[in-house]
């Protein structure tokens, strides 16, 4: 028998319906994998303006480094390949730069990490949406050792957020909901308009 699945949200009326749209903070660990020369962690997903911090675990035989950098111009994602150019022609210079270049697409980075030692930084995630790709500028790493940073710009949550769900058999149109009893209803807490097939994911 066919069925006919249909959810209605409503607003509460304040007189502020969007909440606080202060950013979460994250924080990742993101390992070297021995022999390798590649991190575990190939994507980050932030919102833009979050406190974002990183911890690069080295814990291969060989230095590496992690290198933030803004997307290149085009929208061409490059993986990081430019800057960790830059940082390899930096030639007898580049041991004691700790292999950074001064280059203006670089919006964070580790110093140099030894084998099997860490180190820990924290920025802010810029205002603009895109892939901010991170690379190891260690001469002839960046190839396979390189990731992305997704920064992307969602909507707040609405405060007040509530639904009904309702559920019928053989509908060819939709009918009037003044007129029928909801299955469920409740307040959405996550308060985003996230309409799912079930009534328990719908009033999570």
């Amino acid at each position: 028998m066919n069925h006919l699945l249909f959810t209605a949200l409503a607003l509460s009326i304040t007189s502020n319906l969007l909440a606080d749209t202060t950013p979460s903070p994250v924080s990742v660990t993101i390992k070297t994998k021995p022999a390798q020369m590649k991190y575990d962690l190939e994507r980050i997903n932030v919102n833009t303006g979050a406190k974002v911090t990183i911890t690069l675990q080295n814990d291969d035989d060989l230095p590496h480094n992690l290198v933030v950098c803004k997307p290149q111009e085009g929208g061409v994602n490059d993986k990081g390949l430019e800057v960790a150019m830059a940082a390899w022609n930096l030639g007898e210079a580049g041991m004691k730069q700790e292999w950074i270049p001064q280059h203006p697409r670089i919006l964070a980075h580790t110093k140099m990490v030894n084998p099997h030692q860490s180190e820990t930084i924290t920025f802010t995630a810029p205002e603009e949406p895109g892939i901010y790709p991170y690379v190891c500028t260690f001469p002839g790493h960046a190839m396979v050792m390189n990731g992305r940073l997704r920064v992307s710009q969602t909507l707040p949550p609405v405060k007040n957020l509530h639904c009904r769900y309702y559920t019928g058999e053989n509908l060819t149109k939709l009918p009037d909901f003044g007129k029928l009893t909801p299955v469920e209803e409740g307040p959405v807490s996550s308060g985003k308009m996230d309409i799912a097939l079930h009534q328990k994911e719908a009033l999570r």
